[in-house]
């Protein structure tokens, strides 16, 4: 079920995008996660391509998220569809970052625009301690020309921690706990 799950879920969050548009202007963009088994199908790419027609936005203004983990479960194909996706205009996050087991060199040759450091590196980042491993992620996001989001912020004192680290974005329930989709924002900016 998950896949038809997932269809409707990206229809769903490409149309609530174009309503976010029509009523506010324009937006950074709506995140997706996409399931491993949804990027094993043939089809993505037009399913894809079909919701953001169908909801008239642009490929850009979509970022599918997917996670360390599962660009693992078959490698070569999910880069591939990566790459597909990337040449539909459509952004790329890696979710969870931290979290997986992906080399450095095999980071390198993904077509990602984000990348999310996963909620247990920034639970305990402002723990001085700590620092110096979430300064080499987002280091690391910056050298390969990559926008960070902190994933799971909590505190002011990870906020603070964030900003003086240079994180670009974060999203966490202190920033903003779910909302409807009439009053629902962007990651919050943390800098």
């Amino acid at each position: 079920m998950i896949v038809a799950i997932g269809r409707f879920v990206l229809r769903e969050a490409c149309l609530q995008a174009r309503r976010w548009q029509d009523e506010n202007g324009p937006m950074r963009a709506v995140h997706v996660n996409l399931s491993a088994l949804e990027l094993r199908q043939t089809d993505l790419i037009d399913t894809v391509r079909g919701a953001i027609e169908l909801a008239g936005i642009q490929p850009s203004d979509l970022v599918l998220e997917i996670t360390e983990s599962q660009l693992l479960e078959d490698a070569e194909h999910s880069v591939a569809a990566l790459h597909a996706l990337r040449e539909l205009g459509v952004r790329l996050a890696l979710d969870d970052f931290g979290t997986g087991y992906s080399s450095l060199s095999y980071l390198h040759s993904l077509p990602l625009d984000i990348l999310k450091i996963a909620k247990p590196f920034v639970d305990r980042v402002a723990e001085t301690s700590q620092d110096s491993f979430v300064r080499m992620m987002i280091d690391l996001a910056k050298a390969l020309e990559l926008e960070v989001i902190a994933e799971g912020i909590e505190t002011a004192e990870q906020v603070e921690a964030l900003r003086v680290l240079q994180s670009s974005f974060g999203q966490g329930f202190f920033l903003a706990r779910p909302q409807a989709a009439q009053s629902s924002q962007d990651a919050a900016p943390t800098s």
